[in-house]
């Protein structure tokens, strides 16, 4: 993957340096790094405060300098051409482009594309791409590779996500019972699409705006908005986890759902939040599901909650201490098995954040709901577990399941998603 990221910079480079090897003061620059990740510099079509923006580039974006003059450089980025500041370019030898991940196709499995004047290119398939800036509001500047060449044009940034390491976030709260808005636009005036669960997990998305505002762009498996930042976290085990839901029987989706058709009883559920009116309650739904395009797969969608039966009503807890004192258990390297480590040994009553289970066969319980790992299965012998606290804190390991006092909720029945 590194090797083919490579080559696509290189490649992306070449795109827009080969036709200005006619200019002989033609250079490789990119931008230089910026404030805050998502910070942008503006591409403008003269050189001067007063023109109109082309568009916004992200730090490390390759460009080629055609022209110098009174603080002001004539770029082109991939095949747009325009003017920037010239403090903002530094000379490379390897650029760092952003990186961003098509996560989330239309219904056929794919992205549209188009170039910089609207035109139709091939359309994309999920995967990674380069990011170079936005355009408008929400619309994205990006280079690929397609039908085995470099191109460069336009999708619409609610398709992106950052990349994996960058992209995951977790909505948070001080209890199970508190829900979040998901807004349609930063504001606190802004129309509230849903309100999530606590342990709803999302992926951030490209945005016009800055993280400065203290908002984020967030699509919960392509259901989008913005929530603020003091309500996700990152890197960090997650508190609770949505509560899971039934199906009291077939029930067509109302919108939002790239799994065209209806939802069968016996798809896997997790109820991400609340929406709707009234006179038209919803639930916003996780659900695992199949689309003949695309195969088995995630994707949000609301329901009407008549036709939801809630297991329960709030986020399930995923806490849980010691009953006894215990060594955490390791994976061993050379036989697989599930074994002691005697240097870590944690006294009763250590807290610990269920992050899965594990089954005597070495299988992952989170294989069944893939999407939340959390939930346990009636076959799981120890769970996968993060300390929080004492003089292992942030340890990570396997404990037997009855060496741990938690939440049962978290133990599926042995008939639901049973297909999941």
């Amino acid at each position: 993957m590194k090797r083919a990221l490579t080559v696509l910079i290189a490649l992306l480079l070449l795109t827009g340096c080969v036709r200005s090897l006619a200019d002989s003061d033609a250079q490789h620059y990119a931008i230089k790094p910026l404030q805050t990740f998502d910070s942008r510099v503006k591409l403008r079509d003269k050189p001067s405060r007063g023109g109109s923006i082309l568009g916004q580039y992200y730090a490390g974006t390759p460009v080629t300098i055609l022209s110098e003059s009174d603080g002001w450089a004539e770029v082109r980025i991939g095949s747009q051409t325009g003017y920037m500041m010239r403090e903002f370019l530094h000379p490379v030898c390897d650029p760092t482009p952003t990186l961003g991940t098509l996560r989330f196709p239309e219904a056929d499995g794919r992205v549209t594309f188009t170039d910089l004047n609207g035109s139709e290119l091939p359309r994309l398939e999920p995967g990674n791409v380069t990011v170079l800036g936005t355009v408008g509001d929400h619309l994205l500047h990006i280079a690929t590779e397609a039908k085995g060449r470099i191109m460069d044009g336009l999708v619409a940034s609610w398709h992106v996500s950052w990349t994996e390491n960058f992209s995951t976030l977790t909505v948070t709260a001080d209890a199970p019972s508190q829900l979040i808005n998901l807004r349609e636009a930063p504001s606190m005036d802004a129309p509230v699409l849903a309100r999530m669960f606590p342990g709803a997990r999302g992926y951030r998305l490209f945005d016009s705006h800055t993280a400065e505002d203290g908002w984020t762009w967030i699509s919960f498996d392509g259901t989008a908005g913005y929530i603020r930042d003091d309500f996700l976290t990152s890197g960090h085990p997650a508190a609770y986890i949505p509560p899971r839901g039934l199906l009291k029987h077939d029930a067509a989706i109302v919108t939002g759902c790239m799994l065209w058709g209806s939802i069968r009883r016996e798809d896997p559920l997790c109820i991400l939040g609340i929406a709707g009116s009234k006179r038209m309650p919803l639930y916003l739904c996780l659900v695992l599901g199949w689309n003949e395009q695309c195969g088995f797969s995630c994707s949000s969608c609301f329901l009407q909650q008549c036709e939801v039966e809630p297991v329960v009503h709030e986020s399930i807890s995923t806490a849980g201490y010691t009953t006894r004192n215990i060594a955490l258990h390791q994976r061993s390297a050379k036989r697989g098995a599930i074994e002691p480590e005697p240097s870590v040994s944690l006294p009763a009553g250590t807290e610990v954040t269920i992050l899965g289970g594990y089954n005597a066969k070495g299988d992952a319980s989170s294989s069944a709901v893939s999407f939340y790992t959390s939930y346990l299965t009636a076959f799981d012998e120890y769970l996968a577990v993060e300390v929080s606290g004492g003089d292992y804190d942030g340890a990570m390991g396997y404990l037997p399941i009855d060496a741990v006092c938690f939440n049962q909720r978290l133990i599926l029945s042995q008939d639901m998603w049973a297909n999941g």
